[in-house]
């Protein structure tokens, strides 16, 4: 398959047809550190970040698994999340 030649006065960036796509492998890492498929409800586990983040996580999570979490920031101020549901 011929290429158009491209005009190098042209700032366009140019558009590639017919390129396979290959999904990407993923991420083996993602989410490892904290054990959110694997709670069941009544289960806990201290985040080892800030109220702020770990609340954003919880719900990220949460929403992604179908599950509801909690976080409450403990008297030695770390965060300490519950499955609820």
């Amino acid at each position: 398959m011929n290429k158009p030649k491209r005009d190098p006065d042209d700032p366009r960036v140019p558009i590639d047809k017919y390129v396979p796509y290959f999904p990407s492998p993923g991420y083996p890492s993602r989410n490892k550190k904290y054990p959110w498929a694997e709670m069941e409800v009544g289960d806990s586990f201290v985040h080892g970040a800030s109220k702020y983040t770990a609340a954003t996580s919880a719900a990220k999570e949460g929403g992604r698994l179908g599950r509801k979490f909690a976080c409450k920031l403990q008297p030695d101020g770390k965060v300490r999340i519950w499955r609820l549901k």
